[in-house]
């Protein structure tokens, strides 16, 4: 067994302003490829850095003094800054998540205490970060408070079975369920005797259907 530890290379990236020979303006080269614009880390390295945070659950202060170690020190605030602009590049793949989650015949969900520092707050707030899932995506969000009408505003466009907890915040959502499946077998039955007076129409009157609804035995038609 070996191991190469990776190494982090900081490059120093000098841009010549000049004029162009054709038009005879100011211009300047472009820069090294950025995740964003004014970025000081490539792609690859923000990518590493999201890693190690989400995926190897390594702490941004554990990787701020290993950088340290490594010669390139970094302040905390620049480190946070980059994962919350990372976190706006995944936005989108992180919302057709959600909308594959909303389209999915199941989903499970739960949740945990989370403390976040408010300015103005003498104390840490106390937040709730939920988890939905399936079985290929998986999408987190942060919520101020446990109050179940964020969650059943979220869960109202979901109409497969939910798999959750037994607490008290999700009787709304399944209330609201209860009524969704309750108007749509309402909706399914008032179908079903419209199509029924219609075939009973063209078979010669309405009360063939009618009597065709109390009969219990299908020969009775026949009288």
């Amino acid at each position: 067994m070996d191991v190469v530890k990776e190494h982090q290379r900081r490059r120093v990236v000098k841009r010549t302003t000049c004029r162009c020979r054709d038009c005879g303006g100011r211009t300047t080269p472009r820069s090294l490829p950025a995740p964003y614009e004014r970025s000081k880390v490539t792609c690859d390295w923000l990518a590493w850095l999201v890693m190690t945070k989400f995926s190897m659950l390594t702490p941004l202060e554990r990787t701020r003094r290993d950088l340290k170690e490594r010669g390139v020190p970094m302040a905390m605030s620049t480190l946070v800054s980059f994962i919350e602009r990372a976190a706006d590049l995944l936005a989108p793949i992180d919302g057709l998540h959600w909308q594959q989650l909303l389209a999915s015949s199941w989903m499970a969900t739960d949740g945990t205490g989370l403390k976040v520092l408010i300015p103005g707050l003498p104390a840490a707030h106390d937040g709730y970060l939920e988890l939905y899932r399936n079985l290929t995506c998986a999408v987190f969000q942060y919520e101020a408070t446990k109050a179940s009408d964020a969650l059943a505003g979220k869960l109202q466009r979901f109409c497969g079975t939910l798999t959750a907890d037994a607490e008290h915040r999700l009787n709304v959502v399944y209330a609201h369920r209860y009524q969704v499946l309750r108007a749509i077998r309402e909706e399914e039955k008032n179908k079903a005797v419209n199509e029924g007076r219609e075939v009973g129409a063209s078979c010669g009157g309405e009360g063939i259907f009618e009597r065709g609804r109390r009969c219990s035995r299908p020969e009775e038609l026949l009288k």
